[in-house]
């Protein structure tokens, strides 16, 4: 499988850079940021100052993380998207260098934990998870949720009315709980540690979609075997820049700042990905909707 998923990406980072190169839609900040450092943002302390100016004297670069989508895909060496974009603003606002590098779901967790992750910008931010110490910024970027199908199945509509559909999401993302909070029929819940699992359990026939964030297709091992569509009613899924390493919390502090001002959030995301293959047809919804009154139940 490694094999396998290593072919495939090398293809798809080579499509994605493509579509960048002939000017296609994709994730992108402005050359020029509204604040030129993170000292002129209104409402810095002293104190965070201070702080930030302790890790410049380090000299240490910062590892900021990223699953492999269309928002950060390799090529010669080198990461793309907005993962890289962001960071090379990051880096200007703070003269700290931050590194865009790309790893599994489970080991952005893990990582953050460990504290060999120092950033990423892979999670949304609810009060549980700041409450278990994630220090967390407000919306850096909006995503749509997206299913993956293996190509040829039956609509899901069709199996839900002959069976409970089997759905996989991945572990302790909060996909599982938006998707369930908008349908009114009942599923099965299989949680994977990353998006190769999902594919290889389609594939085997074990689940009938995979659910995730949008630009997160990017994972699929051939554009051939599967087909993404958007979940419907769309749920836009915002994502926060995010560390669990105390030392780091001013740096989210400031860009919490930063994101105040119209200025500096023109320069984030808002859900747009290149996607070589993506169902933009028919959006019917799985089952009903979720209405008042109305059943939502998954295992």
């Amino acid at each position: 499988m490694n094999g396998l998923k290593r072919i495939f990406l090398t293809s798809a980072a080579a499509i994605m850079l493509l579509a960048i190169l002939l000017g296609f839609p994709h994730n992108t900040i402005a050359a020029e940021a509204a604040f030129t450092s993170f000292r002129d943002i209104p409402g810095v302390t002293a104190e965070e100052i201070a702080a930030i100016e302790a890790l410049q004297s380090k000299g240490e670069p910062f590892v900021y993380a990223a699953l492999e989508t269309g928002e950060a895909f390799e090529h010669d060496g080198h990461i793309y998207g907005f993962a890289a974009e962001y960071c090379s603003l990051m880096t200007e606002l703070f003269n700290i260098e931050f590194q865009p590098q790309i790893y599994e779901w489970d080991e952005i967790l893990l990582g953050l934990e460990t504290g060999d992750i120092d950033f990423t910008g892979e999670l949304k931010a609810t009060d549980e998870r700041r409450d278990a110490g994630y220090f967390m910024t407000g919306p850096i970027a909006t995503r749509s949720i997206i299913y993956t199908q293996r190509a040829g199945d039956a609509p899901l509509t069709d199996i839900a009315s002959l069976q409970t559909p089997r759905f996989a999401f991945l572990r302790d993302a909060l996909t599982a709980g938006d998707v369930a909070s908008h349908l009114s029929c009942e599923f099965e819940t299989v949680f994977v540690d990353d998006a190769i699992d999902a594919y290889v359990l389609l594939e085997s026939g074990e689940i009938d979609a995979f659910f995730n964030e949008g630009g997160s297709d990017k994972d699929m091992v051939s554009y051939s075997d599967f087909v993404v569509r958007y979940f419907f009613p769309v749920i836009s899924s915002p994502v926060s820049m995010t560390t669990q390493n105390t030392t780091l919390a001013p740096i989210i502090s400031v860009v919490q700042k930063a994101l105040q001002h119209e200025g500096f959030r023109q320069h984030r995301i808002s859900g747009r990905t290149v996607s070589p293959r993506r169902d933009r047809g028919k959006q019917a919804s799985l089952c009903s909707p979720a209405h008042t009154g109305g059943k939502s139940v998954y295992r």
